[in-house]
Parts: C-alpha cells; sequence; structure tokens
C-alpha cells in the first residue's frame, strides 16, 4: 500500500537517515519540480546550505557537494554503478562505450584499451590544443551572441568534444567546431 511505502522510505530505506525534503524523501516529484524549474542549480545549492554536504533528492538518490565525495563516486576505484536511465537517455542501450555502459567490468574492460591515451601525462601533451578548441568554440559562441542569436551549447559541446577526441586519436580534427551553428 501506499502508507506502507511512505514509511518504509521514510524510516526504513537505507537513506532514511540522509538529510533532504520530506517529499524528495517519499517521491521523485521534489526532483521533478526542481528540474522543471529553471533554478535547479540554484535549488540545489540552497538544499546543501541548509542539509549539508549531503542532501536526499529523490527516495533513491543523493546530492553531492563535496570533492572528496566526487572522487569516490567517479574515480577510476570506485565501485558506484552509473544510472542506465541517465546514460540511455543520450544513446541507445545497444551502443556499448567506455562512457555509457553501466557493467563494471566491460567498462573496466574497456577502459584498459584507452587508459594510455587518458593518462596524466598523455593529458597535459594535449592541454594546448584542447585549448585551442576551446577558443574556437568560444569566439563562434561570441560571434552569434553578438548577432543576438542563442548558442547551442548541446551542440556546441558535443562538437568540442568530436574535434578533440578525433584529434587525440586520428592527429586530426574533423572541424565540426567551424561549421555552422556548430
Amino acid at each position: 500500500s501506499l502508507a506502507w511505502l511512505i514509511v518504509y522510505r521514510l524510516f526504513l530505506h537505507p537513506l532514511a537517515g540522509v538529510p533532504g525534503p520530506l517529499l524528495a524523501k517519499v517521491s521523485r516529484l521534489w526532483l521533478l519540480r526542481n528540474d522543471f524549474s529553471w533554478k535547479g542549480s540554484e535549488n540545489l545549492h540552497h538544499m546543501h546550505q541548509k542539509y549539508g554536504p549531503v542532501v536526499r533528492i529523490a527516495p533513491n538518490e543523493v546530492s553531492y557537494d563535496d570533492l572528496v565525495a566526487y572522487n569516490d563516486i567517479y574515480g577510476q576505484k570506485s565501485r558506484f554503478l552509473k544510472e542506465e536511465a541517465w546514460y540511455y537517455g543520450i544513446v541507445p542501450k545497444f551502443l556499448t562505450n567506455m562512457f555509457t555502459t553501466c557493467d563494471m567490468e566491460l567498462h573496466s574492460q574497456i577502459r584498459r584499451l584507452f587508459s594510455h591515451a587518458f593518462s596524466r601525462a598523455s593529458v597535459v601533451n594535449f592541454q594546448d590544443m584542447i585549448n585551442e578548441h576551446i577558443d574556437r568554440a568560444l569566439e563562434s559562441a561570441s560571434v552569434l551572441t553578438a548577432k543576438g542569436q542563442p548558442v547551442p551549447t548541446y551542440d556546441m559541446a558535443a562538437s568540442f568534444t568530436l574535434d578533440t577526441i578525433s584529434r587525440m586519436c586520428f592527429g586530426d580534427s574533423v572541424q565540426a567546431l567551424n561549421s555552422p551553428n556548430f
């Protein structure tokens, strides 16, 4: 029953002790309302000011505002599982790749193949090229804003990523940032 579910989520759930808004503890409605408020990040920031570095934002979700937690959650040795629903909103589930796979063993196997290319030493060697792509993206964004046009940030980020990765992997950029409106 609904009453039992609410009691479970408030008092018996493994996240019951994590502070947060009451509605967030029992339903995803708080998170949904926050996401569509156009002030989602600001609201979340206020929740962290009110409740601390760990805030329950949905029955099965928490938000961390802590650099140590970031490394614990997203670091290479993290044992936290990725949320499939988020990643498969970006690409179809059958397209397995290192960035979206939720299977830790498969991710580890794929990551080993690329680890040398993304080591700290290799990334430092690409710093100038990455800065060039950042400059190109910001330059294009400035041109659009000067014309009073919106900046398609999703397309800009995708073009930046495509140019950067193609140059790192193949030695030459596909020049996606040079296309009109990215």
